[in-house]
């Protein structure tokens, strides 16, 4: 059946998408490691109770982003990938809202920092943290999505990649320096506004032929911002789901075993690169409303190969976790191994999830991404509220799992709507699976 709907595609429309996956993967993992770097080397020097409480305002810091972006990145990649906006239009409109923005946040954090005091008498510095993370990470994400909707997943990996690993070698003479902690964690900030400066002159030095500064008319940033906002909506709820936990754990338990945990889900984004580096070339494919049943076909052949994947790290975990995860982090990073096993079926689900929730929102199905987002938050809270004061971090992690795995389960529901196939189908392995492998790594 899958056959004969690509008769009328030429060998080079076939490939389109293989080699887009192959762009992806290939630059955005290196954008990843890069991070997979920093984390390690900002842990070991920070420990498992500082870098906790620095990663813990952080979570704060990417609500506010979230908030103060209108995710407005989501608009980019569907409006610009399907030509509907002209790419120059949104890129200045980028650099004006990450200005207007980075203005408006300061009061916020202000006020946040204030209440309860969260900061301590450490607040003028937190608020100075929270504009060089929220300002530099709306600019370079407005950038690379506009690079993406333009397929190349290159230059704006490279370019962030490299700062990320000037980042660990400042570290790395920082501690040979015996510089403060504080010291480590202004560089840590700084770099975030770095980046998105560096990404955002790089974009109009290799786009300098644009005429004039021009920003979308009114019809345009309607359109734009009903997109956005829907996507912005499932996107605060989805924060939630993603790190309520934090806030129970944080309340109930001690510094120590919030730096654990945190390292434990963090350590499951770093899992989550794959999916969402395939995702990030989903997206564009499906907005622009090209090569659709490829794009279906070689989903369901990516969901059988994670599940692959997560089985057989899953036995590695549990063999070698509870040693490894001390020997790298360092020795008070003791209690990751417990958390990290219980996560690491959600984190296949949110694996699936995010793939699923770029094919909808190429779709401009939000609605779906919506719903399932609010099963996840249900499930969340009310399961974070009954366990987490008693059972501390297994349970978190363990109503984490659950609640990704609802969320996953309806998107598969709503996607198997519009490409038919079988639960069996996703779990039958078969060798074609990991050929298809070889033909986007290699191009073959």
């Amino acid at each position: 059946m899958l056959r004969n709907s690509y008769r009328s595609l030429t060998p080079d429309q076939y490939m389109q998408f293989e080699k887009l996956l192959q762009q992806s993967l290939l630059w955005r993992g290196f954008y990843f490691l890069s991070l997979l770097f920093v984390n390690i080397v900002v842990s070991r020097y920070l420990q498992a109770d500082g870098s906790g409480y620095m990663y813990f305002i952080t979570t704060i810091f990417s609500l506010i982003l979230l908030v103060a972006s209108l995710n407005l990145e989501t608009g980019f990649t569907f409006y610009a990938s399907s030509q509907t906006i002209q790419s120059h239009k949104l890129a200045f409109l980028g650099i004006v809202w990450s200005l207007v923005t980075t203005l408006l946040v300061i009061p916020v954090l202000k006020a946040g920092f204030a209440y309860k005091g969260i900061a301590g008498e450490d607040t003028g510095r937190f608020i100075v943290y929270g504009i060089l993370y929220i300002g530099g990470i709306i600019l370079s994400t407005y950038f690379c999505v506009l690079y993406y909707a333009q397929k190349d997943f290159l230059t704006p990996n490279v370019c962030l990649g490299a700062l990320n690993f000037l980042l660990v070698g400042l570290v790395l003479w920082e501690g040979k320096q015996q510089a403060s902690t504080s010291s480590v964690t202004y560089s840590y900030f700084v770099f975030f506004t770095l980046q998105g400066i560096v990404l955002a002159l790089l974009y109009f030095i290799q786009h300098r032929r644009i005429a004039a500064i021009l920003l979308p008319d009114w019809r345009e940033m309607r359109l734009l911002l009903r997109y956005s906002l829907l996507a912005l909506l499932t996107n605060v709820i989805f924060f939630f789901v993603y790190r309520v936990d934090y806030w129970f754990v944080y309340q109930y338990r001690t510094a120590a075993e919030l730096g654990n945990y945190i390292q434990a889900s963090k350590l499951g984004q770093m899992l989550l690169v794959i999916p969402q580096v395939m995702a990030s070339a989903v997206l564009p494919q499906t907005a622009s409303n090209t090569l659709t049943e490829e794009v279906r076909r070689s989903l369901v052949i990516i969901f059988r190969l994670l599940i692959q994947f997560f089985l057989f790290l899953a036995v590695i975990v549990a063999v070698v976790g509870k040693w490894v995860f001390p020997l790298i982090l360092g020795n008070t990073f003791n209690q990751v191994y417990i958390p990290f096993l219980i996560l690491l079926p959600g984190v296949l689900s949110l694996s699936i999830l995010s793939l699923l929730s770029a094919y909808f929102g190429g779709k401009g199905r939000m609605k779906i991404n919506l719903a399932g987002a609010c099963i996840a938050l249900l499930i969340a809270i009310a399961g974070d509220i009954m366990l987490v004061p008693l059972y501390g971090i297994p349970a978190a992690a363990f109503i984490s799992t659950v609640a990704y795995t609802a969320n996953m389960f309806f998107s598969l529901w709503h996607f198997k709507k519009s490409y038919a196939f079988t639960i069996k189908e996703m779990i039958t392995f078969s060798r074609a699976d990991w050929q298809w492998v070889i033909k986007v790594a290699f191009n073959k």
